[in-house]
């Protein structure tokens, strides 16, 4: 039996997800490979005393930071195509190499799925784009691959699958 193999595109190792992607870890079946690609290790301006304990497959892709919280992924798409996925799950859509990645996989019929909170959470991060008007156009743009391209999204929580059912009807 072919061996079905998920890449998991995340923003940084928070601590609740690590520990979800732990237990698919512990119990995930011997016809599924999953790995973790992390697109940083910290977020600019956090620092936690604790780190979250890394126990799944996963890989750090080397990030260029442009300025605090703009930064790129040169190594992401390489690294992915090394590792051949047969699908793909997103779990952050507004960086550079996500979106790219996005657009590959959709060409490339892999398919892929968008996994996430609801999209209005407040971050303590200064914004990117400081006006609101600005700031809505991009992240229209942002969302469109995730609307349009995806096989599937999932929402976490019941506000999350609310807020992408509003997203994309």
């Amino acid at each position: 039996m072919k061996q079905n193999k998920i890449a998991i595109i995340g923003s940084f190792p928070r601590q609740q997800r690590v520990e979800v992607y732990n237990e698919m870890q512990k119990n995930i079946g011997e016809n599924i490979d999953f790995k973790v690609f992390y697109l940083r290790k910290m977020p600019y301006g956090r620092y936690w005393k604790k780190q979250a304990k890394i126990l799944h497959n996963h890989t750090f892709i080397k990030e260029k930071r442009i300025e605090k919280h703009l930064y790129l992924s040169p190594g992401l798409i390489n690294s992915v195509d090394g590792y051949a996925p047969t699908m793909v799950i997103f779990v952050q859509y507004a960086s550079i190499g996500a979106q790219l990645l996005m657009y590959r996989c959709w060409l490339k019929k892999i398919p892929w799925i968008f996994w996430a909170e609801p999209s209005k959470i407040q971050y303590i991060e200064d914004p990117i784009i400081k006006n609101k008007v600005l700031r809505s156009i991009f992240r229209s743009i942002a969302i469109f691959p995730v609307k349009w391209l995806s096989s599937a999204i999932w929402g976490v929580g019941k506000n999350g699958v609310k807020d992408y059912q509003k997203i994309v009807g």
